[in-house]
């Protein structure tokens, strides 16, 4: 198919050898952690208590700026204390250690702060 003298194949080469770089790059780009990080990190965490999802595992939180890492919004996260949210009302504003580990992200320790708290997105 290709002779000896042709560029065919290095040229082949060079394109499975840029793909091969290319795809690496990319999954490195991907990682969260880098290089000599922990593999657990933490992060506390203040917002307000939206809802829980039907099955009491997943509470849907507007928290604040969680520097480094989101900007503030509306999210779900996995709650790890299933029983933590009974009795904080929806609307309260809370406290919480967000916890990422590899292969699973979810909130633990959860505070109902005090009647009155302002949040840095709350209306002035």
């Amino acid at each position: 198919m290709f002779d000896s003298n042709s560029k065919h194949p290095r040229r082949m080469a060079r394109t499975i050898l840029f793909a091969v770089l290319m795809v690496t790059a990319c999954e490195q780009g991907n990682s969260e952690r880098k290089s000599g990080e922990p593999d657990t990190l933490t992060y506390e965490v203040r917002g307000r208590f939206l809802n829980t999802s039907a099955d009491g595992l997943r509470a849907r939180i507007h928290h604040e700026e969680i520097a480094s890492v989101m900007p503030i919004m509306k999210m779900w996260f996995i709650v790890k204390e299933q029983d933590a949210l009974r009795d904080i009302p929806e609307g309260s504003a809370i406290a919480f250690t967000l916890v990422r580990a590899p292969g699973e992200d979810f909130i633990e320790n959860i505070r109902l702060l005090p009647p009155g708290t302002m949040l840095s997105f709350d209306e002035q």
